[in-house]
């Protein structure tokens, strides 16, 4: 095994293992899997709108009471110190968005402490040296993390106080308000997962239920259908433009295989018929000249009759299997560019000794345009097809009249037509005229033939993306054959 098959097998494996399942279960386990997937991406983005949401909130309360405390250490007239900032810290503790709140005073040149609330952070003091100096009028917001005080939010400012100094205030309080509120969201969207996996579970399963419904009657349909049911009417629970369509389909379905069914059983009894004949003109002759002595005369008149019907059964053998093979639409029959003109000559030159039989005059018209028409198919196919139509039109014609066999091009199209002189086709065989073992009336025939050329020929047109259409004309009929040209 080289690398490459072993880095595909085993992401084929849960595939297979996949397609195994039913298909309930599986649109089931698909619903829940993109459930799943949007759920946590929405579980992603709530969190982080919600943390900024608290974030913002939080900050501005913080705004709000930072301002408040530094209008009332700048409106105190006499010296600010640590008692005095305890009782505002006091103060702005009973909100419940803060707790711990301290406040510190500082010295923007020196960046010594010049009073703060009780046992300061000195954590959070070592963190604030050396920034002190830039910090303006504008509140600047902060987050650090000390071991003593943990999450801290700090606001930082410079104000003037009563006395005329400058000073920067800072205001630490914990951030854990925050903290709480982000992971409360979390913890809800934790516990609101399993419950929405069990509830779209449950309603992906009722709906994949109602939506294999119908695959399901449809097979238990299958289960009971052959031929004696082919009849049977399809019922289908519920309603909608998909659930009718698909009864119509199935319908329109068991009606084309009853068709074939009662083609392929008139069909069995035609060839049963057609391969009886032979058989039981040869089996006659035989029993006559058992009851008899037989001259050599006799004998031999025996043996050309004889010779004549298995000529015949031999023909229809040939016809049957080339039928068959035609009906099958054999991809492996070889194709290749063949000349339209070259094609027509051909039929013409291999029809001609029949025409001469029969005494009439086969005419040749080939196309008159600069470029010659070629087509992509079978060129013995093709040659049967078109011989067919010849001797279709050799048998129907009277003595001394003629036939013309042209080619022409109609647009993308090669036209190859076979127009005769004969009585025309009745009415009532023009609907079934394709169809094995249609033939005219005995009385209008001057050869016998097995009934399945025109079918054959019908065949082999389709098979290269052709048709055959026929019409009758004040005097005979013509058959057309369009087949695309070749690019």
């Amino acid at each position: 095994m080289n690398q490459r098959d072993s880095e595909t097998k085993p992401t084929s494996v849960p595939l297979k293992w996949l397609g195994r399942l039913p298909l309930r279960l599986r649109i089931t386990l698909w619903v829940v899997l993109i459930f799943v997937i949007i759920q946590i991406t929405l579980s992603f983005v709530i969190l982080l709108y919600q943390r900024q949401a608290i974030r913002s909130s939080f900050d501005a309360v913080l705004a709000e009471r930072s301002a408040d405390v530094a209008t009332d250490i700048a409106g105190h007239e006499t010296f600010v110190d640590s008692l005095f900032l305890q009782e505002l810290a006091t103060r702005e503790s009973e909100s419940i968005y803060i707790a711990r709140f301290s406040i510190m005073l500082f010295d923007p040149d020196s960046e010594e402490l010049i009073a703060a609330t009780a046992q300061p952070d000195q954590e959070l003091i070592d963190y604030l040296t050396g920034s002190l100096g830039s910090v303006d009028t504008e509140m600047e917001f902060t987050s650090i993390t000390t071991e003593k005080s943990g999450p801290t939010r700090v606001v930082c400012g410079r104000i003037v106080l009563g006395n005329g100094q400058e000073a920067v205030l800072v205001i630490g309080t914990s951030d854990r308000y925050s903290a709480d509120a982000i992971k409360t969201v979390a913890t809800v969207l934790l516990l609101i997962f399993p419950i929405g996996c069990i509830s779209i579970s449950v309603a992906a399963w009722l709906v994949a239920g109602l939506a294999t419904r119908p695959i399901e009657q449809i097979q238990h349909f299958a289960e009971r259908l052959d031929a004696t049911t082919l009849n049977t009417d399809i019922d289908l629970e519920g309603e909608g433009v998909e659930i009718e369509s698909l009864r119509q389909e199935l319908q329109s379905a068991m009606k084309r295989i009853e068709r074939t069914y009662e083609e392929q059983a008139r069909v069995l009894a035609n060839i049963s018929h057609e391969v009886k004949t032979p058989i039981s003109v040869v089996q006659t002759e035989a029993q006559v000249l058992l009851m008899k002595k037989p001259s050599v005369g006799e004998y031999r008149g025996f043996v050309k009759s004889t010779s004549e019907e298995m000529q015949r059964l031999g023909k229809m053998v040939e016809s049957f299997l080339l039928l068959t093979r035609v009906q099958k639409g054999d991809s492996k029959v070889k194709r290749k560019v063949i000349s339209a003109d070259d094609l027509v000559l051909e039929s013409y030159e291999q029809c001609q000794s029949m025409a001469r039989q029969h005494n009439v005059v086969l005419n040749i018209v080939l196309n008159e345009s600069e470029h010659e028409p070629s087509i992509l198919g079978n060129a013995d196919l093709l040659c049967t097809l078109v011989n067919n139509l010849v001797r279709n039109a050799i048998r129907f014609t009277p003595e001394k009249e003629s036939i013309d066999l042209y080619c022409d091009v109609d647009e993308q199209t090669v036209v190859i037509g076979v127009r005769d002189r004969g009585p025309g086709i009745p009415e009532s065989l023009l609907p079934r005229l394709f169809e094995p073992f249609t033939q005219a009336s005995s009385e209008r025939r001057k050869g016998r033939g097995t009934g399945l050329g025109l079918q054959i020929a019908k065949g082999i047109a389709e098979l290269h993306g052709g048709d055959i259409t026929v019409r009758n004309l004040e005097i005979g009929c013509t058959f057309e054959l369009r087949i695309p040209l070749a690019n």
